[in-house]
């Protein structure tokens, strides 16, 4: 908004240190349209790598053309971006690791994909999934076209971003007193159910004493319970 960024605080500051700058720029272009704006995406400084890799010549440029905004029923986002050096195109994804997983192809995915993830989540880090999909043989016509269910999908699957967020120091003593008040406190999240076990173990919602179990409904076996202590996870609850 104007020259700042707006956003979830976490990730604003995620992009805040790879040190790219996120502008908008009028642009020639057969898609936007003569001196219209487009978003763009580029290093505040370009590194050495970089010039060895696309050449003193030109300015890696990345620019977001449309755009699948979060939505919590799909638990992810997407943006269509296009290349302005090359003028490739390709899909990148950004949400939950586990819907992630489901949409990646599964040669793309680790063997210990699962296990990782719910270590990291086991531990009260914050989670993301990163997939992309190269749009080779589309045209910019079309690839404007796609749905977000033909976009979506078939991705590649390409490395998790990890995450710390803190509790927040009024947090604990604040249940402290809702508790002495006899107040009853629900946690309500969209995290990883492991994250959320551990803030609720970390803020004393939960005494670190008492076992907790997750359900999962399985195909053919019903309701599933799961300590969360079992050998996926690291024992940081």
């Amino acid at each position: 908004l104007g020259d700042s960024l707006v956003g979830d605080s976490l990730e604003v500051k995620m992009f805040e240190e790879t040190g790219w700058i996120l502008k908008e720029i009028s642009h020639d272009s057969n898609y936007a349209g003569s001196g219209a704006k487009v978003t763009v995406l580029e290093p505040e400084q370009k590194s050495l790598e970089m010039e060895i890799q696309i050449g003193s010549h030109q300015r890696l440029q990345y620019g977001i053309i449309k755009q699948f905004d979060f939505s919590s029923e799909f638990q992810r986002m997407s943006t269509l971006c296009i290349d302005m050096n090359t003028q490739e195109l390709f899909l990148c994804c950004k949400g939950a690791p586990e819907v992630l997983g489901d949409i990646s192809t599964p040669e793309s995915l680790p063997p210990d994909y699962h296990q990782v993830l719910d270590e990291y989540a086991g531990c009260g880090f914050r989670v993301l999934g990163c997939s992309i999909r190269p749009l080779d043989g589309f045209t910019m016509e079309e690839a404007l076209q796609l749905t977000r269910d033909q976009a979506e999908t078939n991705l590649t699957f390409v490395g998790l971003l990890v995450m710390e967020n803190t509790l927040k120091k009024e947090t604990t003593p604040a249940l402290r007193l809702l508790n002495n008040a006899n107040i009853a406190s629900i946690m309500v999240t969209g995290d990883n159910p492991l994250t959320a076990c551990y803030v609720a173990v970390a803020c004393k919602l939960v005494k670190k004493t008492k076992k907790i179990y997750l359900s999962t409904i399985v195909e053919g076996q019903g309701v599933v319970w799961q300590n969360i202590h079992d050998a996926r996870a690291r024992r940081c609850v």
